[in-house]
């Protein structure tokens, strides 16, 4: 790997935009060293998506520079490729060992905080490739999940973006949409306080509308079945997540 491509960008690896070496599950695992933190974290994700632990959400948190953001990457390609991956490359080993897991991979919704912007939209892509253009978290988790079915179910009108969060009950029912269908949901959020404070400095409104969506989304996934939510946060930001 080159310098200029060592950071890794969660939002570009879901868009088909990274490099080869993040981008190809095992050209990333062959470069990837398994650290036991790494390790017990796939464990239990991988874990909470094959049915067999009841952990459904987890908080990373690192200093700038310590990893969050590959950590995700590590989870978006196990949960996507797990059926087809080597098990002859040691991460991929260590990643997996001991877990059971079927063979449907998982609908995996990203959203890239340091991505969204406070005013403009930015690009999602749907389970079938189809990209549109949102501006809110919860209705690229919709879209990213479930397409247009996804981002009715969270909002009767689908040309207007709801600007609040969708409640426990619409999150479920959005996760059961998937998970009856076959597939395991995993939901990670990289870098969550860089846009929310973004938002809470312009209307203070969102201060409660954020944590209205934080909590809906963590109570909700604790309450589907083989459905997990991780988010990265800053090891310093953490006095900020507690208030």
């Amino acid at each position: 790997l080159e310098m200029k491509d060592l950071p890794a960008d969660l939002h570009a690896v879901h868009e088909g935009k990274a490099t080869q070496d993040y981008l190809d599950p095992t050209s990333f695992f062959e470069l990837t060293y398994p650290t036991q933190n790494v390790i017990e974290l796939a464990h239990s994700v991988m874990g909470r998506l094959s049915g067999h632990n009841d952990k459904a959400v987890h908080v990373l948190a690192q200093n700038f520079g310590g990893g969050k953001t590959h950590s995700l990457v590590a989870l978006y390609h196990l949960a996507n490729s797990h059926a087809d991956l080597d098990r002859k490359i040691p991460a991929v080993s260590s990643f997996l060992e001991g877990v059971q897991m079927g063979s449907d991979s998982a609908k995996v919704s990203i959203v890239g905080f340091d991505r969204l912007d406070t005013e403009m939209a930015i690009t999602s892509r749907s389970p079938d490739g189809t990209k549109k253009e949102f501006q809110f978290p919860w209705t690229h988790i919709a879209w990213q999940l479930a397409g247009e079915e996804g981002v009715e179910i969270i909002q009767g009108d689908r040309k207007t973006e709801r600007e609040d969060s969708p409640s426990v009950e619409i999150f479920e029912n959005l996760f059961n949409h998937v998970t009856g269908g076959g597939n395991p949901v995993l939901i990670l959020l990289d870098e969550v306080l860089m846009w929310a404070r973004g938002m809470v400095d312009r209307n203070k409104v969102w201060e409660k509308r954020l944590q209205h969506f934080f909590q809906y989304l963590s109570v909700s996934a604790g309450n589907v079945d083989r459905c997990c939510v991780v988010i990265s946060v800053l090891a310093t930001d953490m006095d900020k997540v507690a208030d």
